[in-house]
């Protein structure tokens, strides 16, 4: 039972027009070319008479018990989301340039393999770097280090090196002073 027989109205008494069916195409590769017209719009243009055009038993019975209101809202509302529809095909689904896009795609891939590759090779040899670093710096302490013993040992040279000449200087101040006694004394034993 329909729901205008059940609110007590007459199921013609409201009823809509039946909208003629939009024409089928058959489903393809758009046409990469820019249309006008029906095409642009992405509403079909129908050249059947109405009369010849019966909807299915199934849209039948949604649409006979909708008011007016309710099947114009509906029309409205399919009319807009054939319009969005259409829209989206002509925007998004260009499958003329999927090829370029692909082939965009493929190239961002290589590139991005290269760079991959290129980055495993820097951290590669960043990791070499590193390693070396580390060593030359080991070197370097141990360069330090031995710096640090030579300069020690070079300073323990030179005050072994002052305190011998101190003594040597003393040994000759001796040495002269001896020499000066012997001469003394020499000279003491010749005139006895």
């Amino acid at each position: 039972m329909s729901l205008r027989k059940q609110m007590g109205k007459a199921s013609s008494s409201n009823r809509a027009p039946r909208p003629a069916p939009l024409s089928r195409a058959p489903v393809g590769t758009p046409n990469c070319s820019p249309s006008t017209g029906a095409e642009a719009t992405g509403v079909a243009e129908v050249t059947q008479p109405q009369s010849q055009v019966q909807p299915p038993p199934m849209i039948r019975t949604v649409v006979e018990p909708l008011s007016e209101v309710e099947v114009t809202n509906a029309l409205l509302e399919l009319s807009t989301r054939a319009s969005m529809l259409a829209w989206y095909l002509r925007e998004f689904t260009d499958r003329c340039g999927v090829k370029h896009v692909q082939e965009e795609l493929v190239a961002e891939r290589k590139v991005s393999a290269d760079l991959r590759d290129e980055v495993e090779a820097l951290r590669v040899t960043h990791e070499r770097c590193e390693k070396k670093k580390g060593d030359l710096q080991l070197e370097l302490d141990e360069a330090r280090q031995q710096l640090g013993q030579t300069a020690d040992f070079l300073k323990d040279a030179r005050a072994r090196n002052d305190r011998l000449t101190e003594e040597c200087d003393q040994l000759k101040v001796s040495a002269t002073k001896q020499a000066e006694r012997e001469e003394e004394l020499v000279f003491e034993t010749k005139a006895l």
